[in-house]
C-alpha cells in the first residue's frame, strides 16, 4: 500500500458578528466555572502578576461544514492560560496545570448555551494543561487548548 497524505482544508472564518457573540457567550460561561481562581479575562494578562485569561486562537471561529438546507458547523478554537508566579515550588507548578486539566473537564460536562440560532455541538480540551512559557519577570504560563463546536442553524 502506498502513502496517505491528508490535505488539509484552509479555514475559512465566519462573520465578525458570529464570532463575536461566541466568544461573548464563551467569556459568560467560562467565568461560571466554580473552582476559578479570580476572573477569568479576555486575551489579557499582566505582566510579574498571577491571573488567568481566554485567548481565541490565531485565525478565530471558521466554518467546518455548509449545510444545503442552509446553516452551517463551525469551530471557536481557544486557549486558557494560567499566570502563576511559583518561585521555587513545584507544587505551585503542579496545581497550575492541574486547574487546567479540571477545567477542561468542565468544558466538556457543561456546554454553554449559545445565543439565538446558535447550537452547542460539543465542547472538548484539544490539550491537556501544560507550561507554555516564563517570562522576564518570573511568571510563567501554563496552557489548555479547547475547541468549541456548534451548529447555526
Amino acid at each position: 500500500m502506498g502513502h496517505v497524505t491528508k490535505i488539509e482544508k484552509p479555514r475559512v472564518p465566519v462573520s465578525t458578528d458570529e464570532e463575536a457573540s461566541v466568544e461573548r457567550q464563551v467569556m459568560s460561561w467560562i467565568n461560571t466555572y466554580p473552582d476559578k481562581p479570580g476572573r477569568i479575562e479576555l486575551g489579557a494578562l499582566a505582566d510579574g502578576k498571577p491571573g488567568i485569561a481566554v485567548f481565541a486562537d490565531e485565525g478565530g471561529a471558521f466554518f467546518e461544514t455548509h449545510y444545503i438546507t442552509g446553516g452551517h458547523k463551525a469551530v471557536y478554537p481557544f486557549s486558557v492560560i494560567r499566570r502563576i508566579i511559583p518561585g521555587n515550588s513545584p507544587d505551585a507548578r503542579l496545581k497550575a496545570v492541574e486547574l487546567l486539566n479540571r477545567l477542561g473537564a468542565w468544558t466538556t460536562a457543561n456546554r454553554p448555551e449559545l445565543p439565538g440560532k446558535l447550537r452547542t455541538v460539543r465542547v472538548e480540551p484539544t490539550s491537556r494543561g501544560k507550561f507554555a512559557g516564563v517570562g522576564d519577570d518570573g511568571d510563567e504560563d501554563y496552557e489548555i487548548k479547547i475547541k468549541l463546536t456548534y451548529e447555526v442553524i
